[in-house]
């Protein structure tokens, strides 16, 4: 048996279908969960969600609009989503800096509609080998990032436990 305090995120069984996750979620004993933004768009999966009462902590988002983000907000809290976490899109050839007034702008809009949705929003920092996908890669520009857009922090252990003045971030 699973903590209760644990959330098992279903990229752990990617591509596994909706009876599928479920026979695994049940199988550990888990009750928290973390899905990937497409998968609520499959009926099936929030007929499961419902039905055996499992919570959705988080919704991973991979930020490319801000209608983009605001349907992902509806369709989170739509299953009781604590928060949704992104990736902020790749930056293509323009400096961190305008890549991140870029982002801003473009999220700035959805930060209500999360908050009124009771969906928390968050950035996720990511390894640089990621660069096509994120610009915020270590945890001091993902916090940076976060407190310009009015966003949270998802930090991903994995990608940081090696930065210096970890604790202290």
């Amino acid at each position: 048996m699973v903590d209760s305090r644990v959330s098992v995120h279903s990229v752990t069984f990617l591509g596994a279908a909706p009876d599928e996750l479920a026979g695994y979620w049940r199988d550990l004993g888990v009750s928290r969960l973390s899905l990937i933004d497409t998968q609520l768009n499959e009926p099936r999966l929030t007929e499961v969600i419902a039905a055996d009462g499992y919570s959705v902590e988080t919704v991973y988002h991979l930020f490319d609009s801000t209608a983009g983000l605001c349907q992902v907000i509806d369709a989170a809290a739509g299953v009781g989503a604590r928060a949704v976490y992104m990736l902020t899109g790749g930056r293509g050839e323009v400096s961190w800096e305008e890549a991140a007034d870029r982002f801003c702008a473009a999220v700035q809009p959805c930060v209500a509609a999360g908050r009124e949705a009771g969906a928390a929003l968050a950035i996720e920092n990511a390894s640089g080998l990621y660069a096509d996908l994120h610009f915020a890669h270590t945890l001091s520009d993902t916090v940076e990032l976060a407190e310009r857009a009015g966003l949270g922090v998802c930090v991903d252990l994995f990608h940081c436990w090696t930065e210096a003045h970890l604790s202290a971030l």
